[in-house]
């Protein structure tokens, strides 16, 4: 039977004191609760229930801290922190208690009490409101409806909100139960893999309920209050324990000092080199899993930095407030103890990274000093510090390493071995008989183990009784291996999990790596040749993508709104502008990883068979990169568009800007990445909020008029053996040409170039007219004048004329078009049918 220690206790009451947020919306548990009806006394149920099923050893300090976690004379006796049933020396168990008290407030400031009597909405069936609809760069960009989200547990099919106005009890009563069941099936033996698990189930089924509903707009997600919570407190109590020497010594004057004064340290950490390492491939045999393997090592390499923290600070994985997209966010103690150990993880990591990995990554760790008060109404604004922090220490990378040791040795020098830079890579030295570096052995390995793994278990202690064969590999003394079907050896410091068939008989946490790769008939990773036969012309469509103004998101668009702050000392609301918590910062960040890392890999391995095969190199955070075929990825990329606008509640203020590059599978990835990266950096420069699509920027709005068009062109293009359309290739080119004329004229104004409307007219008149009066004749109409007066009223030669017609000088949007998107019409029309040339 698991009994805990107080750092625990302290973390367990932080993480599950408002659990009862949960069950008391449910009339069905409310009423079965024999101590009482508000949310603390359902918390306090909750750990009865943990007792009853033998998942904790009888805990009643536990049980008074969750439940007694209000402070204040304004609250009642039986959730008032001053009414804990004391069992230590000295108020050791209130101490404990204020740091959980104190710790709630810190993580949402802007709540009001749900059961308080000025509360207007019904608690019980309010719904979690969109964090997006609340999002404004602009003034005159306000927001009147808010969207919501179901009810649900959490997975791919109910993340996208909706305009629902409450969630039924129905709904509400099953969420419950089935959590309560998978709870009751934990069966761990240790206080950490407990705490994981039911971290994992809490993100699971409590997702979707408002921390607090009493708002105009409630959109601080229940987890997200329970896991900063968890993190503030144990933070809290390992700096007054570090401070101050054991909790006898620690008065309750000092922890409410932690609202001003600077106790908790804000870490950042951000892997430096992403793109140089993983388009690092000089050859192109076995791109894809090589691909693969090394978009999942950056995730990998990010994880472990952010578990090794915590594991050396005697933290859970809860104090890892953020974690998407390469980048993580620990919360921690603010000691001397702190700081140390931060610097000797980033010298060891670094130096490992200089050595191994011949400085192409680089793992970017700063800390900032925050307070409480920081952490409550502040968050964003030392969320931007600490990023100002890390964008210089990009600048600083591996400075000292150069300058102990500016030459990377190897040991192949000078032993007299004939040696060759390896072929995939082009960055290590191997034998002359060798095929490959071990780098690019194990990225091969990696990326054939990675469709087939189920589980990842990270190890911290015993490595050396683990079996170490393929698909694992040892990083800074944590050692990560992939679990396929076989039994799990020894016991991981936690697991990773992949689809939910599990036991939870160790520590699992769900997880999504933001990847998705086709497979082909033989059950292999289908290679970017494969893919690229799906296109008519063989080619490869990268697509890179991220959301705009990010920074600005996080910074300003919250900054406006105004919140009720509660009086510690009168209970009454004060209204306060901008104030930003770091609950809703962890709220946002997540919402907005959860579509890029769970909903985007798997939407599209859902909708393989209308989408294509795209091969997903990483999504998480804010960004994605996608391998498809060309034609498919201009459609993927505007349902991404389509689907993120739903996501984020129709909210303009919240863009993505997409690049395409097309590309043949023989090109090395390193340079088809860059020209996508290209592609997207024009998109953004233009404008932002758009598409950039052979080398040309297409604001969203705009995107429909282009494929109007290109649709039309398709549709009467004359393949070859048919006969139903009116356009040939030739004519495709000479429209191209007449486009040159007409941009060179809006750019020069020089009249000579609109020579270009007599050609097409011309042109018209001998090519297209004689099938147009050809195709009537052949339905009958022998009138030549009757001919002549529907050719003049066809849709086809109406649409030419208007952009290449003499009236195209008149209508400065159709000359506008002509000149800046006719030329994505053509280009797009010719790819697509390349394989359908035919004489002119």
């Amino acid at each position: 039977m698991i009994k805990l220690q107080d750092n625990e206790k302290v973390a367990f009451a932080g993480l599950l004191h408002d659990v009862g947020k949960l069950l008391n919306r449910s009339d069905e548990y409310r009423k079965n609760c024999t101590l009482g009806t508000q949310h603390p006394h359902l918390s306090s149920w909750f750990i009865d229930y943990l007792f009853e099923n033998n998942i904790l050893e009888k805990d009643n300090e536990l049980k008074e801290l969750v439940q007694k976690h209000h402070e204040g004379p304004y609250y009642d006796k039986s959730i008032n922190l001053n009414s804990i049933e004391e069992t230590r020396e000295k108020n050791g168990l209130k101490k404990l208690g204020l740091i959980v008290a104190r710790s709630d407030n810190y993580s949402s400031a802007e709540r009001i009490e749900e059961e308080s009597n000025f509360g207007k909405n019904n608690f019980k069936t309010r719904p979690l409101d969109s964090i997006f609809s609340r999002i404004n760069l602009r003034k005159e960009n306000e927001k009147d409806e808010i969207s919501r989200y179901k009810i649900s547990m959490l997975s791919e099919d109910n993340i996208f909100p909706d305009t629902r106005d409450e969630n039924p009890q129905t709904a509400l009563n099953f969420v419950i139960d089935e959590f309560l069941k998978e709870v009751k099936n934990i069966k761990v033996q240790d206080a950490k893999s407990l705490f994981i698990n039911l971290f994992d189930l809490l993100k699971k089924y409590t997702w979707s309920i408002p921390s607090d509903t009493q708002r105009k707009v409630c959109d601080i997600s229940l987890f997200d209050h329970l896991k900063t919570t968890s993190a503030i407190a144990l933070a809290s109590y390992n700096y007054h324990i570090e401070e101050e020497g054991n909790l006898k010594d620690i008065t309750q004057e000092s922890i409410k000092r932690d609202k001003d004064e600077n106790h908790f340290l804000l870490i950042g950490g951000d892997v430096s080199g992403i793109q140089k390492y993983i388009y690092g491939l000089e050859n192109t045999k076995n791109t894809a899993k090589r691909l693969r393997a090394r978009s999942f090592f950056i995730k990998l390499l990010s994880d472990v930095g952010a578990y090794k923290i915590i594991d050396s600070l005697d933290l859970t994985i809860a104090n890892i407030i953020i974690s998407s997209g390469g980048k993580f966010y620990i919360l921690a103690q603010n000691t001397e103890n702190t700081r140390e150990e931060l610097l000797k993880i980033k010298k060891e990591i670094n130096d490992t990274l200089y050595k191994e990995y011949q400085a192409d990554l680089f793992l970017n760790l700063e800390w900032l000093e925050v307070s409480g008060r920081d952490l409550g109404e502040k968050f964003s604004e030392r969320y931007d510090e600490l990023n100002d922090k890390l964008d210089v220490g990009k600048g600083k990378k591996f400075i000292d390493n150069i300058l102990h040791e500016p030459i990377l040795e190897n040991k192949d020098y000078g032993n007299g071995k004939k040696v060759r830079l390896c072929p995939i890579c082009n960055k290590f030295l191997i034998g002359e008989n060798e095929e490959s570096c071990p780098h690019c052995l194990k990225d091969l390995e990696f990326g054939s183990f990675l469709p087939k793994m189920k589980k990842l278990a990270f190890y911290t202690k015993n490595i050396d009784d683990i079996k170490q064969k393929e698909g694992s590999i040892n990083l800074f003394g944590i050692l990560c291996k992939i679990i396929k079907d076989e039994e799990i050896e020894g016991e991981p410091y936690l697991l990773n999990y992949y689809s939910d068939e599990i036991q939870r008989n160790m520590g699992y946490v769900k997880d999504v790596y933001g990847g998705y790769v086709p497979l082909n008939d033989n059950g292999a990773i289908k290679e970017f040749e494969e893919i690229a036969k799906e296109s008519s012309s063989k080619n490869l469509g990268i697509i890179k993508g991220d959301v705009d103004n990010l920074g600005l998101i996080f910074s300003v668009g919250m900054s406006g709104l105004e919140e009720e702050i509660k009086n510690e000392k009168t209970g009454k609301e004060e209204t306060r502008k901008g104030v930003i918590s770091i609950s809703r910062i962890a709220t946002l960040s997540r919402m907005l990883d959860n579509f890029f890392s769970y909903w985007l890999p798997k939407t599209l391995e859902k909708n393989k068979k209308e989408l294509g095969s795209n091969y997903v190199v990483y999504s998480g955070g804010d960004d994605f990169m996608i391998v498809s075929s060309w034609d498919k990825a201009v459609k993927v990329s505007k349902y991404i568009n389509k689907e993120f606008n739903k996501y984020v509640a129709n909210n303009d203020d919240i863009t993505i800007t997409i690049g395409i590059s097309i590309t043949k599978p023989s090109d090395p990835i390193y340079f088809s990445s860059k020209w996508a990266t290209e592609a997207e950096e024009k998109g953004k420069s233009s404008g932002r909020n758009g598409l950039v699509l052979f080398d040309t920027y297409i604001p969203w709005e705009n995107l429909e008029k282009v494929f109007g068009l290109i649709d039309f062109f398709g549709k009467n293009y004359r393949k070859e053996k048919e006969n139903n359309g009116i356009f040939n290739q030739g004519f495709i080119y000479r429209l191209l040409h007449y486009t040159d004329m007409a941009e060179s004229y809006e750019t020069t104004k020089n009249p000579k170039y609109l020579k270009f409307i007599s050609d097409f007219t011309y042109d018209l008149s001998r090519n297209i007219i004689p099938k147009l009066k050809e195709e009537y004749k052949n339905k009958g109409i022998t009138d030549d004048k009757l001919i002549n007066e529907k050719i003049k009223k066809d849709d086809r030669i109406i649409k030419l004329n208007k952009y290449f017609g003499i009236e195209v000088i008149e209508n400065q949007e159709d000359m506008k078009f002509l000149k800046i998107y006719m030329r994505v019409v053509i280009n797009y029309i010719v790819r697509k049918n390349r394989e359908n040339r035919e004489e002119n």
